[in-house]
């Protein structure tokens, strides 16, 4: 970006977009693409508390032609440590109850600060200050920052002094110039004269126009210099009324409301540099300054990583000390060697040294050593592990991350390796059974520290349905009171961010801290970075996605009830027995098989296959590689043997896990009925809590429906209910069931679904009476077991 001297140029360094979330409603690809409109070489993105949006950004902008100033308004502590909660006033003359709008922000919690990365150290530093926000300084929902951290991590950033909310306006409404003159001075010593900028906004606000000579002042006491912001929520003019339907959302509250938060003023989108310049004509330098700010950042942003570097493990189980990662891969595939070959054959010395050769080149050797222990892992917890994509290699077969032999199926080892001399970013995605996921990231977490190893954040849109939901519920109804055009408001929310989640199945790895590189948040109680998945692929950084199969969930059940271990999932059992497990499949039983209750179920079921080289060729109709098909096809095999050699373990399993649907219910029920099998219905003294094959009165195997399959009754619920049955003997009738089922089972909608289930039929209680009467019931327990804790004995 060269230096602009003309006075008709301006450039937006206080914005805010849709990562500001729940609150503003410009995307960053509109906002970038107005900012190209309007002539304005760069734009600053300042979200709230939040680098979430910094690449995505990044990229917009680079697409529009616009330079990217990647920055963040912070929430600052009002002189508390950032741990600390408490409350606090400034307003002198405040007495208790009385709450003063211009004392501090967050109902005393926080004020807010500019910051602007200046260098790659400060974007660094930016980064890891809000990961110490978000992981340390949490109050109310608010990631924080104090004085401290300021301090540390002020090294290549620039300070601006903040909106309204920021804690030198505040002083100044409150009367409180001295103090104001002290705020800026301590900021201005922490970031240093010349990267420290008094802020100056113009929405039309009283609060605004109260503070604006004091602010002339204090920068002239100073010496530092001004710089024109406007508080930018919002692309256009008209989209106010979405902004206004965006904050009833956020606050629960009714755009009818008088009384209902809102932005007073205008002037929250992106205005022209005219309008700009109009507005502070009387201190042009100020406008001059976002063109010096902007300078100043260019060159800056969040670079591609040197791809696949992978964090030392803090705990290496080495064959030989201070082995290297290559070493280590080479002496175990050496190893492999030479347990299955006596003589190890040309052809497959010679593919072992290709392969070792592209991973080096590629830089990949601990991160395949990670995951060959993570699937090490998952096999001692008794988690079954399924297609892993992406390790189409001799070497990954070698070290048990895949069952799939290339040499069998003639793989090559070019189809998602690349083997050139640049190192590329890798992605391996493994399938797993419930639990995996967490097995998987807990194994890395120890192997390389909490800031090494974390899932991914992902950022979910309203979407069509969930807008006209949130709309509905801010007007009171769909017409937007009759005076709203409802449709432009619900195409705006839509494309915005609903709320965000840590990645159930992706995991991203760096040899950095990830505090410093995408910045760390906490959603919910999980740490996870801050940045998505598609940008951690853009920033060069190593992702590992474990996908958890419901069908490897039903296997894995099906082998324990059957006594089986896990051992008994093996590609050995499989390819014995794949001819006759794919007769199997093809008399129609496909319920619960991976793969075949979709396009490819069909064309199976069109054109059964007995033969595994047919079934692969039938699965490439949908698949890009030749390994994924082998892969998946495997998949199929190795759970249909499961049915085949359990069916009524397998069953059971399956009608546990499709117990949420009623269409999957009878689907199952009708598969049970096929395959010879009769079922028993829930019974409050014969049902477990998972379904489970059984024996009845002729010896012949049923399936009995388990006490998790009814509606409204969780595997918790189910759990104490079995218990108290094996602890106490068989319930001898209803009030006895409610006699000695935990107080936490007393819920009247789930007992209410086991009665409709038939669950107490062989109580000899008449249904509909004890539906009728189980409400009363119900409370006369709760009732009992009040005065019991208070010591109320009942005489009889």
């Amino acid at each position: 970006m060269q230096r602009v001297t003309t006075s008709k140029e301006f450039v937006h360094l206080h914005v805010h977009s849709s990562y500001s979330m729940l609150d503003g409603v410009a995307t960053v690809d509109d906002l970038a693409q107005a900012a190209a409109r309007l002539g304005q070489p760069a734009l600053g993105l300042t979200d709230y508390g939040s680098v979430d949006g910094l690449m995505a950004f990044q990229e917009a902008c680079r697409r529009h032609g616009v330079y990217p100033i990647l920055g963040l308004e912070a929430y600052v502590t009002p002189g508390t440590d950032r741990s600390d909660p408490e409350r606090v006033s400034w307003d002198k003359t405040s007495r208790p109850g009385r709450c003063n709008p211009d004392d501090v922000g967050g109902g005393g919690r926080f004020t807010h600060l500019t910051l602007w990365a200046e260098t790659d150290e400060g974007l660094a530093n930016m980064m890891e200050a809000s990961s110490i926000a978000n992981l340390e300084g949490k109050v109310a929902g608010y990631p924080r920052i104090d004085r401290e951290t300021l301090a540390s991590h002020a090294k290549g950033l620039i300070c601006g002094s903040g909106c309204p909310s920021g804690a030198i306006q505040t002083r100044l409404r409150l009367g409180q110039f001295d103090e104001a003159l002290r705020e800026a001075g301590d900021l201005q010593d922490i970031f240093g004269q010349e990267n420290f900028y008094i802020e100056l906004m113009d929405h039309g606000l009283e609060i605004e126009r109260r503070v604006r000579n004091d602010l002339l002042v204090l920068a002239r006491k100073l010496d530092a210099p001004l710089v024109a912001t406007a508080d930018v929520h919002q692309t256009l003019p008209e989209d106010r009324t979405l902004q206004d339907v965006m904050l009833c959302i956020s606050g629960g509250q009714k755009m009818s409301d008088p009384n209902r938060f809102r932005f007073d003023g205008d002037g929250y989108h992106l205005r022209s540099a005219e309008e700009m310049r109009a507005l502070f004509a009387d201190v042009p330098e100020a406008c001059d300054n976002t063109l010096a700010v902007a300078e100043r950042c260019f060159g800056v942003g969040l670079s591609p990583r040197a791809s696949n570097d992978m964090p030392v493990p803090t705990i290496r189980v080495r064959s030989v000390a201070a082995r290297s990662a290559k070493e280590e891969l080479a002496g175990r595939v050496e190893a492999w060697l030479n347990d299955n070959y006596r003589s190890v054959p040309d052809a497959v010395r010679r593919r072992i040294d290709d392969e070792l050769e592209a991973i080096a080149k590629q830089r990949i050797e601990d991160y395949l050593l990670a995951l060959a222990d993570a699937t090490g892992q998952l096999r001692e917890n008794g988690i079954l592990t399924g297609p892993v994509y992406g390790a189409d290699s001799l070497v990954a077969y070698a070290l048990g991350i895949t069952t799939i032999t290339p040499l069998q199926y003639r793989l090559p080892y070019i189809e998602d390796v690349d083997t050139d001399d640049q190192p590329h970013p890798v992605t391996i995605s493994m399938t797993t059974g419930r639990g995996g996921m967490k097995t998987v990231l807990d194994h890395l977490r120890n192997r390389y520290g909490n800031d090494h190893a974390l899932p991914v954040a992902e950022y979910a849109q309203y979407g069509r349905y969930r807008a006209i939901t949130a709309i509905e519920a801010a007007y009171g109804d769909r017409s937007g009171n009759g005076g709203t055009d409802l449709k432009p408001i619900i195409s705006g929310l839509e494309r915005l961010f609903a709320y965000r989640s840590a990645s159930n199945d992706t995991i991203v790895l760096s040899g950095e801290s990830l505090r410093r590189i995408t910045s760390v948040t906490q959603i919910g109680n999980e740490p996870a970075a801050s940045l998505d998945v598609r940008s951690c692929r853009s920033m060069g950084l190593s992702i590992l996605q474990v996908r958890e199969s419901w069908q490897l969930t039903v296997a894995a059940r099906a082998l324990r009830m059957a006594g089986a271990t896990t051992a008994a999932w093996s590609d050995r059992n499989a390819w014995v027995h794949a001819q006759d497990t794919l007769r199997f499949l093809a008399r129609g039983h496909t319920i619960g098989i991976p793969f075949l209750e979709g396009p490819c179920g069909r064309a199976f079921k069109e054109h059964p296959v007995d033969r595994f080289e047919d079934l692969v060729a039938l699965m490439a109709r949908n698949n890009a590689t030749h390994y994924a098909t082998v892969a998946m096809s495997a998949f199929v095999v190795r759970v249909g043997w499961v049915k085949m050699t359990y069916p009524a373990e397998f069953l059971s399993s399956l009608m546990d896990e499709c117990a949420y649907s009623a269409r999957r219910k009878r689907l199952v029920l009708e598969e049970i009925c096929s395959m010879g099998y009769g079922t028993a219905s829930v019974d409050i003294n014969e049902s477990m809590d998972r379904t489970m094959p059984e024996k009845n009165a002729d010896g012949r195997t049923r399936i009995r429906m388990g006490l998790s399959t009814v509606p409204m009754v969780s595997q918790t619920m189910a759990e104490h209910i079995v218990d108290a049955r094996r602890h106490g003997g068989a319930f001898i009738g209803f009030l006895d069931f409610l006699h000695r089922i935990p107080s936490d089972c007393l819920n009247e909608r789930a007992i209410r679904a086991l009665i409709e289930a038939g669950a107490f039929d062989s109580l000899n209680r008449h249904r509909p009476a004890l539906l009728v009467d189980c409400a009363i019931e119900i409370a006369e327990e709760r009732t009992l077991r009040i005065k019991r804790d208070q010591g109320q004995e009942p005489l009889f």
